[in-house]
C-alpha cells in the first residue's frame, strides 16, 4: 500500500502523462519516467539500509538498484533524513530526479533543506517538471513563508502549467491554503488544467473557500461540452465541501475523465 504522499505523486504523474502528446519524442520520454516512478512508489520490503555503502552506491552511476535504494529511503519517511542531501545531489540526475523528489516528499519536513533548490526550479521556464517540484515543496516546506510567496508568484504565472502546478502545491497546505483563494479564484477563468487544480484545491478548504462560490457555480452551470464535464463535477464537488457538506470526488474526476478533458 502507498502513503497518502506516495498516491499523490502517483496521480500527479499519472496526470501529466496523460497531458503529453500521443506519440510524441516528449510523450515517450514521460511514459519512460512514469513506468520507473510507479517502481519507486511500490512498497517493497527491502532490507534496512546501511548508511555509508548506499551512499557510495548513490553516487555511482553504474550501481544497479538505485531506483530500488532511493524508494526504499523514501519509503523510511523522516526516519531517512541522513540522506536527504545524497537526495539533493541526485537532483541533477536526470535518471534519478523524479525519484528523488518523490523520496524528498516523502521524508517530510525533515527534508525542508531541499527547498531553497526547489523553490528556484519552480519558478525556472526551462523545468519541465514543475509538478513534482511543487508538490514536493508542499510536502517539505508548508509553513516557510518563501515557499508560500513563490507558491503565490508561480500561481499568477501565465504559463498555465506553472499557474497548475502552484494550484496542486497550495491544496496540500491545510489551513494554510486559505490566504490564496483570491488567486485560486482568478485561476478559474483559466484553461482546464489550471482551473481543474484550483478546484481541487478550493474544495480542501472548506468554508474559507466562500468567496469562490460565485465561481464554481458558474462552472458547474456552464458549458455542457463533453470536455467540460470533469469541471462540473469538480465545481459541484467543490461546492458542497465549501457549504460543509462531505466532500466526495466524483467518478468523472477518475482518470478516465481526465483522459477524456486533454485527449
Amino acid at each position: 500500500m502507498l502513503d497518502s504522499t506516495g498516491r499523490e505523486f502517483s496521480r500527479i504523474i499519472d496526470f501529466g502523462r496523460q497531458t503529453t502528446i500521443k506519440g510524441s519524442k516528449e510523450s515517450l520520454e514521460v511514459a519512460d519516467v512514469v513506468r520507473r516512478m510507479k517502481l519507486v512508489l511500490q512498497n517493497k520490503a527491502l532490507p534496512d539500509l546501511d548508511t555509508d555503502s548506499t551512499r557510495k552506491k548513490l553516487r555511482d552511476n553504474r550501481a544497479n538498484g538505485r531506483l530500488q535504494i532511493v524508494n526504499h529511503i523514501g519509503n523510511r519517511g523522516a526516519k531517512a533524513a541522513v540522506f536527504v542531501g545524497d537526495l539533493i545531489a541526485r537532483l541533477d540526475e536526470q535518471v534519478l530526479r523524479w525519484e528523488a523528489m518523490a523520496a524528498l516528499g516523502r521524508i517530510g519536513t525533515a527534508a525542508k533543506q531541499a527547498a531553497p533548490l526547489l523553490r528556484k526550479q519552480l519558478i525556472d521556464p526551462k523545468a519541465n517538471d514543475h509538478h513534482i517540484i511543487a508538490l514536493t515543496l508542499a510536502e517539505i516546506d508548508p509553513e516557510s513563508e518563501a515557499t508560500r510567496e513563490v507558491l503565490r508568484l508561480t500561481l499568477s504565472s501565465r504559463d498555465d502549467k506553472l499557474a497548475a502546478s502552484a494550484a496542486i502545491a497550495i491544496g496540500k497546505l491545510g489551513s494554510g491554503a486559505a490566504k490564496f483563494v483570491p488567486e485560486l479564484n482568478k485561476l478559474l477563468t483559466r484553461k482546464l488544467e489550471p482551473c481543474y487544480f484550483a478546484i481541487e484545491a478550493l474544495a480542501k478548504m472548506g468554508a474559507a473557500a466562500q468567496p469562490a462560490i460565485d465561481s464554481l457555480e458558474k462552472i458547474a452551470a456552464g458549458d455542457r461540452n463533453p470536455k467540460s464535464f470533469p469541471l462540473r463535477a469538480a465545481a459541484k464537488a467543490a461546492i458542497k465541501s465549501i457549504k460543509k457538506a462531505p466532500y466526495l470526488k466524483p467518478l468523472a474526476l477518475s482518470q478516465v475523465a481526465l483522459r477524456l478533458v486533454f485527449a
